[in-house]
């Protein structure tokens, strides 16, 4: 069995159709065709725009030869190394490819954080990122390691004018915590936020123009 196979999510198969299509890095699949017929390759794109549904444009990869034909064809989709896409085909579930190499320990982290923390200081003389107090893995760390990316790109926006910059020096610091979905940001105390996040997934792709949002409507 593959690793994290219970993590896995069955597809509607247009919709796992049209998310591969989506993939920068595309993926190698298996297309099983009506009448028996398979082919091996990439999905080069979809097209939509009629009233016919959806039409594939297919690259084999023996041969390199681009087949052209209709989704409606399609009885069945192989993904090969599905850990390059995990979190994809786990809908999150799993945070990552399970065959990322990329690492970084807690005292990485918390260098790094210092580092991005120093950045910040012509905006704010004294200001601090709070890691969660529970046990983090490696993906954990990654994950808020992106976050705080965010966080500071959500910073240097707000204040890229005088009327940010005054509302931003106040904080002193930033605590992330861990919420079973989604995010909030939550000012309650007058000089810190709390970032509450689930951080133990895959990320949402708006996930920086929302923290800045947020940042923004918190000020």
């Amino acid at each position: 069995m593959i690793a994290s196979a219970e993590k896995y999510k069955a597809f509607n198969t247009t919709l796992l159709l049209e998310q591969l299509a989506k993939q920068e890095v595309k993926p190698i699949v298996s297309l099983h065709l009506r009448k028996g017929i398979s082919i091996y390759g990439f999905i080069i794109s979809l097209d939509k725009t009629d009233l016919e549904g959806i039409h594939v444009c297919f690259q084999t990869e023996a041969t390199k030869s681009l087949v052209f034909f209709h989704a409606s064809d399609i009885i069945a989709i192989e993904v090969h190394q599905p850990e390059k896409i995990a979190s994809l085909l786990s809908k999150g579930e799993i945070p990552r490819a399970l065959n990322n190499d990329e690492k970084i320990s807690l005292l990485q982290l918390k260098r790094w954080i210092k580092a991005e923390c120093e950045a910040l200081k012509c905006k704010h003389q004294d200001f601090d990122i709070l890691l969660p107090m529970q046990n983090l893995s490696d993906t954990d760390r990654l994950n808020i390691k992106d976050i705080i990316g965010m966080v500071v790109e959500a910073i240097n926006s707000v204040c890229s004018d005088t009327m940010g910059k005054d509302a931003w020096c106040v904080i002193e610091s930033l605590q992330i915590t861990l919420c079973d979905k989604g995010f909030s940001i939550d000012k309650s105390k007058s000089k810190h936020i709390n970032l509450s996040i689930q951080y133990q997934k895959a990320l949402s792709d708006t996930l920086a123009s929302d923290i800045e949002n947020a940042l923004l409507n918190n000020l």
